[in-house]
């Protein structure tokens, strides 16, 4: 059982959005058809009739508060669109009663950084026009899709409920045309349009200055990170240096620094040692299980003693790893000055070296080259994960097309961390003695010899006690420096998240009436639990902003290997399935106050070193290293109800949710992928790492009506992020989604391939949109109305224009997100011209009823029935 919400004040007060609705007055029949079958998840702080001192009240309750919500906007925005509604009879009067509200209507808005966010800025124009956005129940965003989607929401709050993306009202009903006399005010750009055009390159809408602060906080993150990872080589070289104070120790058997001439062999020595004893007990392992009994019907895969065995295997490896030092560290005394040969004096002529031959290490120069090289590869992750993953077939052909990406993602993985082995290795060359002498530290750099007399002066000690411990000790305090240093470092302070937020929040967060000139600046400070206060949420859909809890190594909530898990950010709860729900109210007071620009951002973090589903592990060290971290560690749902439940029942609040762990520690935890949902604090990315539509959670609250806009990076129209979906929903939920998909292919083939699709005799054209239809189970349905980033041959001169002078529109790369006001404009026009020429009738769309057929709104199947029901 996990506790899934929790109530600030007590149990006689549950945190519902009004006290006017106890837990007593919910009707029992309504929560037993709302109960998801086989889950027994609790609410803490919401007390059942009679319970007084625990917390209970099951998953449903989250989805009944949501609608107690829904009912007030519902009844808000009936009386708003009462002219239009005698106007278009056949539009149905929507439920205002949680317990009847199996009409529920939700938009979904899907990833792709600003690509998405402007395709889906024109899809919401058109929608507004119909009335669509006043009819919605639900918001529900990814990534790119919550950039516009939370403006929507801080927008329509700043401006008392207007839709500021469009100068007229909602004035035409499904499958009616637009009329002849709308003028150019109605579709021309309003402030906060021009607001958005302006901020197209929101990293850095002022240019210059804007690049110059970002380089600034990367820098300053960058130090941070080698303050971070730094002690620890110091720490290792110490005591390397301790156990080879001289040069002549690195080549003589040893175990643990004490001299072992017993041993055979000079190379490897204790390693080989080792691996005998390791042989010798596998052995003996075999042999007890050969002779015992309980063996024989015993598993071979599990039991205690497998731990052990494993952390031999371990073991060995580790003692090899540092057994090989010695024998690096003696390749650069090999190499101290000599006659220097050609190829030295073209490196010294490049200022890369010293021209005796010094200094020139090619593995250093070869770590520095490619290390940003690493930088590079998380960005083009998709690629190097479509070449490896699905080149298929049999024979060496296809493994040899493999190897590149391979390369690649290896040589970019092994970049930074060879860098730090090889300043590792210098440490210890400088810090040994060449020889017994005074002289002996000649090959040691003199700020190193300086650092070292500073910290450890000749009077302390004599000559011998120097060589054997002066270099040691310096490095080991050194070690101790920086740890301590690490220590006041916040888990999120240096990241790039705050300058990632703060970014967005300039161009989608503002307060419309403050964009003319002299008015200040525009950006406004929502808090997520503040949405929930007064009558904000009567104004907009129910916002809800998905991201994904990163599980790497949790041996429970992982165990079919996604890596994550669905993280929901709304107004009234935060959680997920592996941390547990909790109230926002609770969470804001007791745990972290969320900022509306914060959610939007974290939901946004594609680029970090952990990334769900989509994580490539050989990189992870490497990107937390060069600060490549967009991702959020968020205090624990499951911390704060600890203090919550203790709030509770009326005992003092003893547990400490923010707790002050040293800031190595979780910078360890993200740089080993070690992550899991049982800690202090959990690690959060892009929602888009396990599912980047937005449409899971409008499934698991079984939507009558979805609208869902794709406007991901998908260049040759697999429909990765549906299929995977489709997938999601049929394991977890047990619903089956059939969309047909293949018109909206073809029609883009058709354009791409310079064959119109108009031309190709469809009667009536190919449509950027396909409806399917969505099965709940026990009869229940719904219908799923797909908007695809995609073309059709039929969009405006200037589209098609772009698309002739950049093939890859409107599927352009997702690290692009400096968008020029030419591409702002032509994603923006078709989303609008998508979703305009669905809703007013003129191109039909895919439909799966009775097979797959294609058919306008104003069609006669159950699904075009239930949309023209539904908006009009």
């Amino acid at each position: 059982m996990s506790i899934i919400g929790v109530d600030s004040g007590s149990a006689e007060r549950p945190i519902l959005l009004s006290d006017e609705t106890p837990v007593a007055a919910v009707d029992s029949a309504v929560m037993s058809t709302m109960r998801e079958t086989g889950e027994d998840i609790r609410i803490a702080g919401v007390a059942p009739p009679g319970l007084q001192d625990a917390a209970a009240a099951d998953l449903p309750r989250i989805f009944l508060d949501e609608r107690q919500v829904i009912a007030r906007r519902r009844t808000r925005m009936a009386s708003k669109a009462q002219t239009e509604r005698s106007a278009w009879p056949e539009m149905r009067e929507p439920a205002t009663e949680p317990a009847a509200m199996n009409d529920l209507v939700g938009i979904a808005l899907s990833g792709g950084g600003i690509r998405s966010s402007t395709f889906c800025l024109g899809v919401l124009q058109a929608l507004h026009q119909f009335g669509v956005i006043d009819r919605a129940d639900y918001l529900s965003t990814v990534s790119g899709g919550g950039y516009i989607g939370t403006s929507l929401t801080a927008t329509s709050v700043a401006s008392g409920g207007d839709f500021v993306y469009s100068g007229s009202r909602p004035r035409r009903a499904c499958g009616m045309k637009a009329p002849a006399g709308m003028t150019s005010a109605e579709i021309g750009d309003t402030r906060a349009i021009g607001h958005l055009r302006d901020h197209s390159k929101y990293l850095a809408p002022h240019g210059g200055t804007d690049l110059l602060r970002s380089l600034a906080v990367i820098a300053r993150g960058l130090a941070a990170n080698l303050v971070l990872i730094l002690w620890f080589p110091f720490l290792v070289a110490a005591l390397t240096v301790v156990f080879n104070p001289t040069r002549k120790a690195l080549t003589t058997p040893d175990v643990f620094g004490r001299e072992a001439s017993w041993l055979p062999a000079h190379t490897f020595a204790f390693s080989l040692l080792c691996l005998g004893v390791a042989i010798l007990l596998f052995y003996l392992w075999a042999v007890w299980r050969s002779k015992s009994r309980a063996s024989k019907s015993s598993s071979d895969i599990s039991g205690w003693i497998y731990i052990p065995a494993a952390g031999v295997l371990i073991l060995l490896l580790v003692i090899a790893f540092f057994e090989f030092q010695p024998y690096a560290i003696e390749l650069l005394f090999s190499a101290l000055p000599q006659p220097p040969t050609f190829l030295e004096r073209i490196i010294a002529a490049l200022g890369l070296g010293k021209p005796d031959g010094s200094g020139n290490s090619l593995l250093t120069w070869f770590g520095l080259l490619l290390a940003p090289l690493s930088a590079v590869v998380t960005f083009y992750r998709k690629h190097l994960e479509q070449i490896i993953g699905t080149v298929g077939g049999g024979g060496l052909a296809p493994m040899f097309k493999r190897l590149p990406a391979l390369a690649m993602l290896w040589v970019g993985a092994l970049a930074v961390p060879l860098i730090i082995w090889i300043f590792y290795v210098h440490l210890c060359f400088w810090g040994i003695a060449d020889t017994a002498a005074k002289e002996a530290f000649g090959h040691s750099p003199a700020w190193f010899l300086g650092l070292r007399d500073l910290l450890w002066p000749d009077a302390w000690t004599d000559q011998a006690a120097q060589l054997d411990y002066k270099s040691a000790f310096a490095l080991l305090l050194i070690a101790v420096i920086l740890l301590g240093l690490g220590l006041p470092l916040g888990s999120n302070a240096n990241s790039l998240h705050a300058l990632y937020r703060d970014r967005l929040a300039d161009a989608f967060h503002f307060d419309p009436s403050r964009l003319k000139p002299g008015n200040g600046k525009p950006t406004v400070d929502i808090t997520l639990a503040g949405l929930a206060v007064g009558n904000d949420l009567d104004l907009t859909p129910y916002p809800l902003v998905n991201t994904a809890v990163n599980l790497q190594s949790s041996r429970e909530a992982n165990r079919r290997g996604r890596n994550a898990d669905f993280f929901l950010f709304s107004p009234l709860y935060v959680g997920s399935r592996a941390t547990g729900y909790l109230t926002t109210s609770a969470f804001s007071t007791h745990g972290e106050s969320l900022r509306l620009a914060s959610v939007m951002a974290i939901s946004g973090a594609a680029a970090s070193s952990n990334m769900g589903r989509q994580t490539l592990w050989p990189l992870t060290p490497t990107l937390t290293i060069l600060n490549i971290r967009l991702g959020y560690w968020l205090t624990n749902p499951r911390q704060v109800a600890k203090v919550t439940d203790a709030l509770v029942v009326g005992t003092p609040a003893n547990v400490r949710t923010n707790r002050r762990l040293p800031g190595q520690f979780y910078f360890g935890k993200e740089m080993l992928g070690r992550l899991t949902e049982k800690a202090a604090k959990v690690y959060l990315t892009d929602g888009g790492h396990i599912e980047n539509l937005g449409i899971y959670e409008l499934l698991r609250r079984k939507c009558r009506v979805i609208i869902a806009v794709d406007a991901e990076a998908d260049p040759d129209m697999r429909f990765g992020s549906f299929i995977t979906l489709q997938m999601y929903a049929r394991i977890d939920l047990g619903i089956r989604i059939d969309l047909p998909v293949a018109a909206l292919r073809e029609a883009t083939e058709a354009v791409r391939t310079g064959v119109a699709a108009p031309r190709r005799n469809w009667d009536p054209p190919p449509a950027h949109v396909a409806v399917g239809e969505i099965d709940y189970g026990g009869g229940v349905t719904g219908v799923l109305v797909y908007i695809k980033a995609s073309l059709t041959g039929d969009e405006n001169d200037y589209i098609r224009d772009y698309h002739r002078r950049f093939p890859a529109f409107p599927q352009e790369q997702t690290s692009d997100q400096f968008f020029s006001e030419e591409q702002f404009e032509v994603y923006r026009a078709l989303g609008f011209h998508a979703a305009d020429r669905f809703f007013g009738g003129e191109d039909a769309a895919g439909t799966a009823s009775n097979g797959p057929s294609r058919e306008t709104i104003n069609g006669n199947s159950l699904a075009m029935t239930t949309l023209r029901a539904t908006f009009g």
